[in-house]
This record gives structure tokens, sequence and C-alpha cells, in this order.
């Protein structure tokens, strides 16, 4: 309930004092009346009914003033003055009239009332103390024989007693019922108003709560509420759309339960962390189990919230599905990616082919010159034996790069015959040269069905591989060669026990220009693939730091190809 302002009261107390002053008015009145007509019908003395009379008609000036002075604002001081006024006119009327037998003593009863009704209730218990002393004196100094009051009503007495009391009773009884009926009147206005408040207020709540329910259950992200120790105690319905659990299934868990136990293991330390700062949770992204085993990535984002005294309750937040949005980033980086690949290709076709037309007939006409000289020089000695050596191995590495880079960019259409598997591994380890610290272990079945494949495509394909092998065992090793038939296709793999490949360059393997040799541009695996996919065949790569590297080339059948 709302408490009135000062100004409020004010204006209250000031129209009360005018209702009680107009009511003191009209007593007066009576009373003189009263006087004036006892003294008339000479019931009492016609001199004591004057003075008496007369009372009355001096104080109504007064209750002017008052009733005036209140009007012009100062409601306090005047009751207190009107009060202590009136205190002092009954005082000396009953000293004057009877004493302790005057009529008088009943007009305190009015005054103690607005006394007690304007001012505190207190003040009438005072005011009806000090009446008590007040007749307590009389008593004495009457029995003492030292007080005789001036003037008497004699025989009239009673009848002047019975008017009083009935006037007073029917003012104060009149006034205290008017006062209760408007205290009660207001307090059920103030009852029918608070509930009528609370109505609207009710209804505003109901359509607030109708609002927030539709917004929840409308939006298609998952909002929720957990508390101190990480469990849900609010599921929205739109967690069964995201992850299939309905919102009774979730209620009581923690977000870690719907995780993978190594997703659980590092939201759960990175919560523990942010909840013990009451940081808000911002963007975190963390994958969810769907009720059908699917992954599904939630983006999160709340806030804590805290009762009374700053007391830490839990977060309040939204999760929205993001699996869609992190699938689209990565093929839109796959695509970045080829888009790369290709721009480079682009360029490596430029280079290439000045590159073929710039390199091959000087390194044609150096590898014609040496062998000229290998013919005419019959008897060489050793020095000179090694330089022709060395110039031959330099020429020979010099056309597989310029072979090995235009074999990049220019694939060209495969010409298809039926090979023999255990033919074309043969065949291409004729070309490679084994250093005498590698140990060869080929177990390539003569009885593995033919491939239809372009054969000197795939032994270009072979040669870089077994190169790769022999150049990731500088220490020597063994070099593994096999084969086998699964699912229409044979799969033949070159392995070997070299340093293996890291995890970060396994994802740049087949992107031109990657290498981590000294010499080398970086197109030999490049061009493996391109021309094992321009085959009908792919590649697999299966390798760790430390453990060796196994390349494994999936390749069709000549029943299969035929049947395509």
């Amino acid at each position: 309930m709302a408490v009135p302002s000062r100004d409020e009261e004010q204006a209250r107390l000031g129209r009360l004092f005018n209702i009680l002053m107009l009511i003191s008015l009209l007593i007066v009145t009576a009373l003189a009346a009263i006087f004036l007509v006892l003294g008339e019908l000479d019931l009492i003395d016609l001199r004591v009914s004057t003075v008496a009379a007369a009372f009355p008609f001096i104080f109504m000036p007064f209750s002017i003033f008052c009733l005036a002075a209140a009007r012009r604002g100062h409601v306090r001081p005047v009751i207190h003055l009107y009060v202590w006024m009136n205190l002092l006119a009954i005082s000396v009327a009953v000293w004057l009239f009877d004493g302790l037998y005057s009529p008088g003593w009943v007009l305190y009863s009015w005054t103690i009332s607005i006394a007690g009704i304007l001012l505190a209730p207190a003040y009438a218990l005072w005011l009806t103390v000090g009446v008590l002393v007040y007749y307590g004196l009389l008593m004495l100094l009457a029995h003492w024989g030292l007080y005789e009051a001036p003037f008497s009503f004699g025989a009239g007495r009673q009848l002047i007693h019975m008017p009083f009391v009935l006037l007073m009773l029917a003012s104060t009884v009149g006034l205290l019922t008017y006062l209760s009926m408007r205290s009660l009147r207001q307090a059920l206005d103030n009852l029918r108003a608070e509930n009528t408040e609370r109505r609207r207020a009710q209804k505003a709540l109901r359509e607030s709560e109708a609002r927030f329910r539709n917004l929840v259950e409308s939006t298609s992200d998952f909002i929720w509420e957990i508390d101190a120790n990480g469990v849900y105690t609010y599921v929205s319905p739109q967690v069964e759309q995201l992850l299939g659990y309905t919102a009774e299934e979730v209620t009581g868990k923690t977000p870690f339960d719907l995780m993978p136990p190594e997703e659980a293991t590092r939201i759960a330390a990175w919560y523990a962390q942010i909840s013990a700062q009451r940081q808000p949770i911002v963007a975190l992204e963390n994958v969810n189990r769907h009720k059908n085993g699917q992954r599904v990535i939630l983006e999160t984002a709340g806030v804590p919230f805290f009762g009374a005294g700053d007391e830490f309750l839990g977060y309040r937040g939204i999760d929205r599905d993001i699996t869609g949005r992190k699938r689209a980033e990565a093929e839109i980086g796959k695509l970045n990616e080829e888009l790369l690949r290709n721009e480079k290709l682009a360029t490596l076709g430029q280079v290439a082919g000045v590159i073929g037309n710039e390199l091959r007939n000087p390194l044609g006409v150096i590898s014609n010159a040496l062998y000229l000289l290998k013919t005419v020089m019959t008897d060489p000695d050793e020095t000179v034996k090694e330089y022709l050596g060395i110039i031959g191995d330099e020429v020979n590495a010099s056309n597989h790069i310029v072979s090995d880079l235009l074999d990049a960019v220019r694939t060209k259409p495969p010409s298809l015959l039926p090979v023999a598997p255990a033919k074309l591994v043969a065949e291409s380890l004729e070309k490679c040269a084994l250093p005498n610290n590698v140990t060869l272990r080929q177990a390539v079945s003569e009885s593995l069905p033919l491939l239809m494949i372009d054969p000197l495509q795939m032994q270009q394909v072979f040669v870089n591989l077994i190169d790769n092998a022999l150049e990731a065992m500088p220490n020597g090793g063994e070099l593994r060669i096999d084969g086998e038939t699964t699912d229409h296709v044979v799969r033949l793999r070159v392995s070997d026990q070299g340093t293996g490949i890291s995890a970060e360059n396994m994802a740049n393997l087949f992107k031109p220009l990657f290498t981590t040799k000294a010499r080398g541009l970086g197109l030999g695996l490049l061009v493996v693939k391109n021309l094992t996919e321009n085959n009908g065949g792919r590649v697999e790569v299966d390798s760790a730091p430390g453990k060796g590297t196994t390349f494994t080339l999936v390749l069709p059948l000549v029943a299969r190809a035929g049947g395509e």
C-alpha cells in the first residue's frame, strides 16, 4: 500500500478539522440556545442562564478564527491552539458553574475526542489524566472549604445535565461513526483498487509469461538454465529438435552428460574456470551427441545469475546448432584450397611451357654429347669416369624434374591397357637404383588379376613412390612392395621404414610445391595423385613419425573397367 505524502496528510487533516469545527459551532450554538430557553422558562435563574449563554457566544469568534487559519495551511498548530483554548474555556466554565456538579464536565469528552482523532491517541490519554487531576483538585478544595462555585444552576441542573449528555453523546457517537464508516469506505476503496491493480498485474504477468513462452517455444534455438552445480533446471522444448531428447529427459542432467567423453572433459575443465570467476559464456563451440548417435556442434552463450546477497545461482543461456555452418565453412575451406591449388597449377602450367621448350633441348644436347664422349673415350681414367657419371646423373635428375613438372600440370588422357600388377612393379623397379643399405621385399603375386591402366603413367607413379621411400631411409632399411585383391580392386602398397610424416605435413602432402626436402619442387606426390586418379584409382597414405610410411594405390580391374 502506498504511503501518503506530507502534503496529502496535511490536506486530509485539514478536511477533518473543518468538519469537527463545524460540529463544534453547532454544539456551541445548541448550548447557548439551551441556556437561553431554560432561563426564559424560569427553570434556572435568568442571570445565571445569561452568563452561561455568553460563554458559547464568546467562544464562537475563536472557533471561526481557527477555521480560517486552518484553511491557510496552519492545520496542526491551529489544532493544538483550539484544543488548549477549549480545555481552558471548559475548565473556567466548570469552575464558575456548580464546580464538581457542573454539566460542563461532559464537554471534556468532545475536546478529548478531537485531540485523540486529530493529534494522537496518547494526546487524548494525557488530557484525560489532566481532567481527572483537575476534578480531584476541586474535590479537595471543596472538602477543605477553600472552594465554592460562584454560580449555580440550582434545581435546573438536572434539566441541563440531560441535554448536555445527549448532545455530547450524539456528537461523539456520530463523529466516531462517521469516521469509522469513512475509514471503512476508504479501506474498501483501497482494497478494491488493490484488487483491481493486482488483477491487472496478474493479467500482465500472464500475458508476459505467454509472450515469453511463445518466444522460447517458437525460436529454433535451445534455451536453458543450470544451477550452481551445472545441472539443468530448465530446458526449452527445442532441445528435442537439436539433440533428440525431450526436455524432461534433459532436466536433471548436466551439459557434459550430452557430450562425447573427450569433449566433456575439455568443456568441464573450461566451465570450472569461468564459473569460478562468474564470467559470461561467449560463443563457445562444443560437440554434443544426438540421441541417434550423430555428432552435433552447438554454439553456447550464457550469463551468470544471482540471488539475494549476490549468491551465485547458476547460468542462463542459449544453444544454437551450427553443425551446418561448420560443415559449410569446411566446404568453403576445401573450395578455397582447391582454388589456390588451381591457381598454382595454372602458374605452373605457364612455367612448364617455358621449361619444356627452353630446358629439354639443352638437356638433350648435353645427353647426346655425354654419349659421344663415352663412345670416343674408350679408356678414360677414374676421375673422368666419375665426372661423366655425375654429369649423367644430373641430366637424368633434371629430366626427371621437367617430366614431373609437365605431368603435374598437363596430365594426358591415359591409354588404358590390361597390365599385370607384378609386371608393372618389376618394370618400375628396373628404373630405380636401390642403395646397398636398402633391402627390397617384393611380395606382389603373379596371380593378381589384370589392371586396366596406362602402364607408362603408372610406372611413373611407382618410380616416384619408390624414390620417395628411398629418400626417407638415408640410413637404410627395408622397402616393401605388396598387393592384394579386395572389393573388385587391386591394392598395391609401397612401404618404407623411414622417418614417417607428421600430422601437419599429412594435410599438405598433395599440395603443389609443398616439400620438406632440401632439393625438390614438391611435385612428385602431386604427380602420383593426378596420374593415379587419371587412371581411375586413388591414393591412400598411412604414416606416423618414426614408424615409416605406406602409400596404397587402389586401382581398377579389367572386368570392372569394362563393366563401367
